[in-house]
């Protein structure tokens, strides 16, 4: 695809004003380029660079954006499905990272790209011209000065809470230990293996570069030297966010996984952060925070994509609604996700 659009002009995409070169693999010219752009301290340069430069199993590909002679913007892509991408640093690993561009220019560089981008998570809603697709997400977060377990016990999650701590006596708390990380991390993506988890080579890698400079922490319990259960946090502001999870499927009858996240609460409000922000997604987050924000999700692509994707998506449900009533009368039920035990 972007063999494509390096080499054909794409006349029905509107550029605003802009050219755009695209890299298959990052060089020197990016380097450049990315020295004469701003800063971000979500996604510095360096990390960039060694998320770009970093072997994956996905496909990955750099955009350089320009206005005349001068850069306006560089953009990192990740391949996560069929002409779809999404910009390198998000997936939790900088989630409100979208591209290194100058004040005002980015929401028309990425539509100057004139292909399939996903952009998840972000603080501000979107301007409406230049997106499609878009969903607002309920935040769950909780202020660590809070008496949250109050709230635990307003939510009836407090009753679940102490069986895990009575259930889990026997286990230890462990705070950032040698590969902690990223023992959560690849069991995270082998057990959900999913879209979401095409970034894991990037986390891995920026969990390493934010651990160095104390912005990544790892909470996980063990039993002896066995990690049985753990969660990875983002430092964001004066809060801790979280990236992602894991519990040993042998070790859920002892409620593992709540007693993990039960004591990376103790932790965090001790060692003094502000809030806890769970993010968006998955019923369980609701029992340990509440709404507090709204972050939003959508899509940036040209008319022809969004054509096709709206095609596809009614396709796809009226194929479902079809196999849904013709197993019926036979009582068969779509089956749902696993039950998450946290």
């Amino acid at each position: 695809m972007i063999d494509r659009v390096e080499r054909l002009p794409w006349p029905w995409v509107r550029r605003h004003g802009l050219k755009v070169r695209w890299f298959d693999k990052w060089d020197s010219n990016l380097d450049r380029a990315l020295g004469e752009l701003p800063e971000s301290n979500d996604c510095p340069h360096e990390l960039l660079t060694a998320m770009m430069r970093s072997p994956s199993g996905a496909k990955k590909c750099a955009a350089l954006v320009m206005r005349g002679d001068r850069q306006t913007a560089l953009i990192a892509l990740r391949s996560t499905g069929l002409l779809r991408w999404d910009v390198i640093g998000g997936g939790g690993v900088a989630p409100r990272f979208l591209a290194h561009a100058t004040d005002g220019d980015i929401f028309a560089a990425l539509s100057a790209l004139g292909v399939n981008i996903h952009v998840a998570t972000q603080t501000l809603e979107p301007p409406q011209r230049w997106v499609r697709r878009v969903v607002a997400h309920p935040v769950h977060r909780i202020d660590l000065k809070s008496d949250f377990q109050a709230y635990w016990r307003q939510s009836g999650h407090l009753k679940t809470i102490r069986q895990a701590r009575n259930r889990s006596q026997g286990f230890s708390f462990e705070l950032d230990g040698e590969g902690a990380a990223e023992w959560t991390i690849r069991n995270w993506a082998t057990h959900w293996h999913d879209r979401e988890t095409a970034g894991e080579e990037d986390l891995v890698l920026a969990a390493r570069y934010f651990g160095r400079i104390g912005r990544f922490h790892t909470i996980r319990l063990m039993d002896g030297r066995e990690p049985i259960s753990g969660h990875t946090f983002l430092v964001e502001g004066g809060g801790l966010l979280a990236i992602s999870t894991y519990t040993r499927p042998d070790y859920r009858q002892y409620k593992a996984g709540t007693r993990a996240l039960d004591m990376a609460f103790e932790w965090a409000a001790s060692a003094g952060f502000d809030r806890m922000d769970l993010g968006v997604g998955h019923d369980y987050k609701r029992r340990w925070a509440p709404v507090d924000g709204t972050r939003w999700s959508y899509d940036i692509r040209p008319w022809y994509l969004h054509a096709s994707a709206v095609a596809m998506r009614s396709g796809l449900s009226a194929g479902r609604s079809v196999i849904n009533a013709a197993r019926a009368p036979f009582g068969v039920r779509r089956s749902g996700p696993a039950v998450d035990e946290l």
